[in-house]
């Protein structure tokens, strides 16, 4: 039979939790599961799938259970059936269950009904004690009874009584201890997504006859995102050149108050609920002042920046297979194969998306103004398609794990640098030389400081290797401070490295065995009354 397809409905605009006390039409349960989601950065898109059955006429489909997180104005409502069929209004509701029974709930269940067997038990025991305790009570109180049948009854009552007291005792300890488990399952329970209520949907279907089909519902909703983590393996077999494999993995965890079983699972390297626009910029007013006068207007960002950053979640922490990986002019998607499940209280799973390599520029790097240790550093281009985005990443060098590193956004055939670990064959010494320094009595004389220093640099490999070093000269915020480069400094092969003022440095080969002196300072001259001069850290 030819399939009839039912005519999507966008979500009618209600107020949350705003109970409509219209009645609707004959109510037809829908039992759905989740098909598919796509996770972004920062959100997910769910789809929901159900079959349903209706007669002709009015009928309103409810789907329960749905995710607690969700977003009401993100609901999309499709479906496909053997007769034709309008879909009309669609309404999200609080749902009045108790959510998805998980097994935090089901473990508290079993504890109370074990804590209710146990007290069966003690009341069964007491109903003992006492009726023992009856039974001596009446012998004691019989009628002239015979001293030579008294000892025979204590001995007959004494026994039981204990036992009962024991059986109570060891019953009322168990009993405690279980009490112990029900207020940690308790606890369990309250912090278990699923046991949140979520919303029931209810979709208005009008059919011109008897009517089967599916029906997809699809939502956004918060709490489930993924980030992209990496290993980068670099081979470095003694020469300036090495080839460096960078494997993608991606982090994915979900909170959202839904099971994600059997799943298709896909990837975007969107955000879902960001920015999609740029900020409107208004006029910028100046006037002269000082900082902390009460009529200076504060400097925020657009309302609409705001809200977007109150939405976004924290950030939360995430098997392993190759993907499909697909790629459109403005972002890129990873398929997971296969059929996938999440696990509904945040646990993160890591999968396989893709690999590349790259020649590698490998190069010994230190900063001996902070760290004399020297560290090996690799400069690689992405060769893929898909820019890399800001994640961690796991450095191994030569098979071997050297530690943490961050990666960096790379746009696709651009260069991106990363550390491997300290290189202890090269050895880098610093050595600072007394400061210098001359203030005058006179206060618009000049006073003037100087700084120097030498760094030593040895290769200890047994094969040539490139080296930098940086450094940095203080860069003047003030007209009347005057900073110079000392005239016997080692010239730098680079000023301002990356952008940075004041940032110089010396790139060398050194042959195995060969050591590299650099020297290195300058001179502060300024006005003695504008005090003694100080340097610090941009920020």
């Amino acid at each position: 039979m030819q399939k009839k397809l039912l005519l999507a409905a966008p979500l009618v605009a209600l107020v949350l939790f705003l109970f409509n006390d219209t009645a609707l039409a004959d109510q037809i349960e829908v039992a759905s599961r989740v098909e598919a989601v796509t996770l972004h950065l920062d959100a997910a898109l769910v789809r929901r799938i159900g079959e349903f059955s209706v007669p002709a006429g009015d009928s309103t489909l409810v789907l329960r259970s749905v995710s607690p997180k969700l977003l009401q104005q993100s609901v999309r409502v499709k479906g496909a059936g053997d007769n034709e069929a309008i879909i009309g209004a669609v309404t999200v509701r609080p749902s009045t269950g108790t959510g998805v029974e998980s097994e935090a709930a089901k473990k508290l269940a079993k504890l109370l009904d074990e804590k209710q067997m146990l007290t069966d038990q003690i009341e069964a025991s007491e109903t003992k004690k006492r009726a023992i305790q009856n039974f001596a009570k009446a012998s004691a109180d019989a009628k002239e009874p015979r001293a030579v049948d008294l000892p025979a009854a204590w001995v007959a009552v004494t026994p039981g009584l204990d036992e009962a007291d024991d059986r109570i005792r060891d019953l009322r300890r168990q009993r405690r201890m279980i009490d112990g488990d029900i207020e940690k399952a308790r606890q369990a329970v309250q912090l278990d997504p699923l046991s949140t209520p979520g919303y029931d949907v209810f979709v208005e279907i009008t059919a011109h006859g008897p009517a089967k089909g599916k029906i997809a519902l699809e939502y956004l909703v918060h709490n489930a995102k993924w980030a992209p983590v990496y290993d980068a393996r670099l081979n470095f077999e003694m020469t300036p050149k090495g080839r460096l494999t960078l494997v993608r993995r991606a982090e994915a965890a979900q909170r959202v108050g839904e099971v994600w079983e059997n799943i298709r699972l896909t990837l975007k390297t969107t955000e879902a609920v960001g920015a999609v626009a740029a900020p409107r910029l208004s006029t910028l007013e100046a006037s002269p002042g000082f900082p902390g006068e009460a009529d200076m207007p504060s400097r925020k960002p657009p309302d609409d920046l705001v809200r977007l950053e109150s939405e976004k979640d924290s950030s939360i922490r995430f098997q392993e297979a190759s993907m499909n990986h697909s790629r459109s002019a403005f972002d890129a998607s990873f398929e997971v194969p296969g059929l996938v499940s999440l696990p509904a209280n945040g646990a993160t799973k890591v999968y396989r998306l893709a690999q590349f390599e790259s020649d590698a520029n490998v190069f010994v790097k230190s900063t001996p103004e902070h760290d004399t240790s020297a560290y090996l550093h690799a400069k690689f281009s992405n060769t893929d398609s898909t820019p890399l985005f800001f994640g961690p990443v796991q450095l191994y060098r030569d098979g071997s794990f050297v530690g943490r590193g961050t990666l960096k956004h790379v746009p696709s055939k651009e260069t991106a640098e990363l550390g491997f670990g300290s290189d202890d064959s090269v050895s880098v010494r610093r050595i600072e030389q007394p400061t210098k320094s001359f203030t005058p009595k006179k206060e618009k004389a000049l006073a003037w400081e100087e700084r120097q220093s030498a760094t030593e640099i040895r290769n200890g490999h047994a094969f040539p290797i490139r080296v930098r070093i940086e450094d940095r000269v203080p860069v003047s915020t003030d007209a009347a401070l005057k900073i110079e480069q000392q005239p016997d400094s080692t010239p730098p092969t680079e000023r301002n490295v990356d952008d940075r003022q004041g940032v110089v440095a010396w790139d060398y080969n050194l042959a195995p065995g060969e050591t590299r002196r650099i020297s290195f300072g300058y001179r502060a001259t300024w006005p003695r009354w504008k005090g003694e001069f100080q340097s610090w850290d941009r920020r």
